[in-house]
């Protein structure tokens, strides 16, 4: 998923930055220039020692309000803080003596090779980046030859430069897919080529064997251990946090439900402008018998990405579901869509209420998060989560217990 343009201020102390996705800051400032393919960083993220607040990053109650400080009619949203006792207590460290390197710097501009580029669509594709020959895992040593594996248990991203202009924009990587092969270190993007866009037609227009200045990582979001629900609606390139999601709480280690207890499911509702953008999804159903979990048929070879959407699927079966909504196709993201999605993961096979935290989380373009979960605010400078406001606010007790993520 790809931020907003972003310049940045002057570089800050060195650490991961635990904050909301989009962090945007005033315009105007200056971008740090100096570029490094060599320096090594230990990176440590203690979510209790960077004190995390509510208001920059947290979760929003779809049921309770907070105690209103006048009286209103309105209902706002009750934030909470991310860092439960668990998550708390969670460290991941980046560094030489742990795991091989990636090369990477929260304060300095790594390049990183492009290796491929497939295309998606004929404004998206799939960047494959790997890192510098001396940063690159290799196979021979004891070390795992992943070095963002303590991230992907968390919803990340990375910065990258558009040098001549010195304006940056965040990207999400895509999790590893068991289903392709790539340089030990490396890591994919989805670049939706934006009109207008600085940074994206800049990506766009570089071939493969060109270098990209990225730095980070940047951790958006860190799951509390009692996660046994997640509808995410994506839109978009959204669909990147929606897939690492489904890596952090399905993946390796992710799903340690409870013996007895019915495994976690992550349901993904994901809506694109263009049929072209998710090639090979099925055809919506008529709206007459359409359930969750009918379609038509598919409509005609499936791109990249939604073979890798079908692949989870078929991997976690009755865990994960992907529904499309294309808007050409006047095929939207509604209020019984994500009702029913809600009513299908929360409860056990007896109707009964499902143990464990439930998350409506939302990513895509501004205007996509406003219109279902309310605008994020500035606050402090930067942007934050704001009260809950649009869609998911009006299905009111429909979505109760369920928290609401803006990412």
């Amino acid at each position: 998923m790809q931020g907003p343009r972003v310049e940045f201020p002057a570089p800050e102390p060195p650490s991961i930055k635990v904050t909301s996705h989009f962090t945007r800051y005033p315009p105007g400032a200056p971008i740090l220039n100096s570029t490094s393919s060599t320096e090594t960083k230990s990176f440590k993220c203690t979510a209790a020692a960077h004190n995390l607040r509510a208001r920059r990053v947290g979760e929003h109650s779809a049921s309770a309000p907070p105690p209103p400080r006048k009286p209103s009619k309105t209902t706002t949203l009750l934030l909470t803080t991310l860092a439960l006792a668990a998550a708390g207590a969670m460290t991941y460290k980046l560094s030489s003596s742990s795991t091989p390197s990636s090369g990477l710097h929260d304060r300095i501009f790594t390049p990183y090779t492009i290796t491929s580029k497939t295309p998606i669509s004929p404004t998206s594709t799939i960047f494959t980046l790997s890192p510098p020959p001396s940063q690159t895992p290799s196979s021979s040593t004891s070390q795992p030859n992943d070095p963002f594996a303590p991230l992907w248990p968390t919803i990340w991203s990375l910065t990258f430069r558009q040098p001549q202009l010195q304006v940056a924009r965040s990207y999400t990587p895509l999790p590893p897919s068991p289903t392709t092969s790539s340089t030990p270190g490396a890591l994919r993007f989805l670049i939706r080529r934006e009109h207008g866009g600085e940074v994206s037609t800049y990506l766009s227009h570089l071939p493969v064997g060109s270098t990209i200045d990225i730095r980070g990582p940047v951790i958006e979001y860190v799951f509390p251990p009692d996660v046994s629900d997640v509808v995410f609606l994506a839109g978009g390139t959204g669909i990147a946090p929606a897939l690492q999601v489904v890596h952090a709480v399905l993946g390796e280690g992710g799903d340690e439900s409870a013996e007895g207890d019915r495994p976690k499911t992550v349901k993904i509702l994901w809506a694109n402008r263009q049929r072209s953008e998710c090639a090979g999804a099925p055809v919506p159903a008529p709206s007459w018998w359409r359930v969750w979990g009918s379609t038509a048929g598919e409509s005609e070879p499936a791109s990249p990405l939604v073979e890798e959407l079908r692949g989870l699927e078929a991997r976690y079966p009755g865990q994960v579901e992907v529904k499309y909504f294309i808007d050409a196709e006047r095929s939207f993201i509604d209020r019984k869509g994500i009702l029913d999605a809600v009513k299908s993961a929360g409860k056990e096979g007896k109707g009964e209420e499902r143990k464990g935290r439930k998350l409506i989380m939302v990513a895509g373009p501004d205007g996509f998060v406003k219109h279902y979960v309310g605008p994020r605010v500035w606050e402090g400078g930067k942007e934050t989560q704001g009260p809950l406001g649009g869609v998911v606010k009006a299905l009111g007790a429909g979505v109760g217990g369920w928290l609401v993520v803006k990412l």
